[in-house]
């Protein structure tokens, strides 16, 4: 005997949608990083496809907006330390192999790209 879902009757809702930031709350988390990044010897580095307000994120920060591979060229030449790739893996990856001496930072490790899937 088969079940059928019922989605009226199910137990397990989704969950909530996450709200989007206040305007506040950007500015707060932008000086966080902004700040965190100097601590830290740290440039940040963004692909063309991230969403603008990271962009202009790299941008005030001395970081760069690039393709991937002038992503890692750009992390090899800077004197930081630390390079913060806005980016999907196979980009922190390849500022890796360009900057080995370097941390490699990535706030996710879930991004997607279509050509990068497959």
């Amino acid at each position: 005997m088969s079940v059928m879902f019922d989605p009226e009757t199910a137990i397990y809702p989704f969950p909530a949608k996450p709200q989007p930031l206040t305007v506040d709350e950007k500015q707060f988390y932008r000086e966080k990083i902004k700040r965190l990044l100097r601590e830290r010897d740290a440039v940040m580095v963004a692909h063309y496809y991230t969403d603008p307000e990271i962009q202009q994120l790299a941008e005030e920060t001395g970081g760069c907006i690039a393709d991937s591979l002038e992503m890692a060229r750009f992390g090899a030449r800077h004197s930081a330390s630390t390079l913060l790739v806005a980016g999907v893996r196979f980009m922190g990856e390849t500022a890796k192999i360009l900057s080995p001496e370097k941390t490699i930072l990535m706030p996710t490790l879930n991004a997607e790209c279509s050509l990068d899937l497959g």
